[in-house]
């Protein structure tokens, strides 16, 4: 969740690059009561932040001025620092600046906690500077700046934020005592820790603190202005830590700007993302199913392949299982016998066709059984006299059992016979 708000923060700052505070300050005297503001806007450009434009003791009408001439954007955040007399201050000794509301009752005995804004400033690990404002009177000035048209995103009292900025201004020896005194404060700070501090009341007569400067950098800074611009630079360097008052349209308007300025390009960019992500993941589903579908192919062809072949694979074995059966596999007996009979054979008869171990035609099944005790021979002759002295040659051979003329034709046109001999083996 760190990680998460660090880089939030880094964010936002990267996207803030201006931001305008307004000082509303209620000047009291004898018999009047009147409001003037101060107001400073900032520009910050890498590391380098600059005063754009400053309005010092400013109408409520000067400042409408002065920010519309801004023309501040929905990008531009607006900070409010609210000082005047009716913001009760005090230090308190703690090392747990949580429990605000016995804070108040300690400081404004018999008063209801949510009648008051409070505001507490870490001077030192175990001290803090303390504010305590009633509501209707920030209600009373937003009131009145709302007629601007403006939104605030943090709302401040007091003047102390300028404990994150003196060392930044001033550059002061941490070995010396210091003291800073602009407007209606005093404080007194050696070696980072707070000694003493002065309040005086706001009057309309006492100007001559506000006339003087501070010069940093190209900068020229007028003392009254030192609080909105501290709180500008408190805010720039850590936008989403800010200590303010927690007022409900403050944080509505922060979390709007937050949307603006960060959701906004987050969303659009998330959503430009989603949709490369889309067209890549679109261009590479086609380009797979194209593969998918070209392998589906192919593999059914070669599926059908290996069918054919395992059937043709089968279909041989089996044919192989029949011959060793039938004792067919013997090569050199089947040699054996077509040399015997074809050794004695006359010039005078020729051979078509000769059937070893032939086919049992007879089966009564569909099992393929052989003859494995006959040979078929069938030919041709001149003569039937030459047969009969074949067939009497060959009887003579111990492994043949009986010779049968099965077939002898001869036409009347032709000098030449054919037969079909069945030879039974022992």
């Amino acid at each position: 969740m760190n990680i998460l708000l660090s880089i939030l923060q880094y964010s936002l700052l990267k996207l803030t690059k201006r931001i305008g505070i307004i000082e509303a300050i209620e000047l009291r005297s004898d018999n009047e009561s009147q409001f003037f503001f101060n107001a400073v806007a900032l520009r910050a450009e890498k590391n380098k932040i600059t005063i754009e434009r400053q309005l010092i003791r400013g109408s409520i009408d000067t400042l409408g001025e002065w920010y519309k001439e801004l023309q501040f954007t929905q990008t531009c955040p607006t900070l409010l620092v609210v000082n005047s007399d009716k913001i009760l201050h005090k230090i308190i000794d703690t090392e747990n600046n949580t429990n605000l509301p016995e804070f108040v009752k300690e400081v404004a005995p018999n008063s209801n906690p949510e009648d008051f804004f409070t505001q507490s400033f870490p001077l030192t690990n175990k001290k803090y500077f303390f504010s305590l404002v009633r509501k209707n009177h920030v209600n009373n000035i937003l009131g009145q700046l709302n007629t601007l048209n403006m939104s605030f995103i943090n709302i401040f009292i007091g003047p102390f934020s300028i404990f994150t900025t003196y060392k930044h201004i001033y550059r002061p020896d941490p070995t010396d005592t210091y003291q800073i005194e602009f407007q209606n404060y005093s404080f007194t700070i050696c070696n980072d820790s707070f000694i003493d501090h002065k309040i005086l009341l706001y009057t309309i007569d006492n100007e001559e603190i506000n006339e003087r400067s501070i010069h940093f950098g190209e900068n020229t800074l007028k003392t009254s202005l030192l609080i909105p611009f501290s709180y500008g630079v408190y805010y720039l360097l850590k936008p989403l830590y800010t200590i303010d008052i927690s007022h409900p349209s403050a944080k509505h308007n922060k979390d709007k700007f937050i949307y603006q300025s960060l959701g906004r390009p987050l969303l659009f960019g998330s959503a430009a993302i989603l949709f490369l992500l889309l067209a890549i993941s679109s261009i590479l589903f086609t380009i797979y199913k194209s593969k998918y579908e070209q392998l589906q192919l192919n593999y059914s062809l070669n599926k059908e392949k290996w069918e054919q072949l395992q059937a043709k694979r089968e279909e041989h074995l089996k044919k192989m299982a029949i011959l060793e059966q039938s004792g067919l596999d013997r090569s050199s007996t089947i040699a054996f016998y077509a040399d015997q009979l074809t050794q004695e054979l006359p010039d005078g008869i020729y051979l078509r066709k000769m059937d070893i171990h032939p086919v049992n035609t007879r089966s009564l099944d569909n099992n393929i059984q052989f003859l494995k005790d006959k040979i078929i021979v069938d030919g041709n002759c001149f003569s039937s006299d030459e047969l009969n002295d074949w067939i009497y040659d060959i009887k003579n051979y111990k492994w043949i059992k009986t010779v049968i003329i099965k077939d002898y034709k001869r036409g009347l046109d032709s000098s030449l016979g054919a037969f079909s001999i069945e030879i039974t083996k022992e």
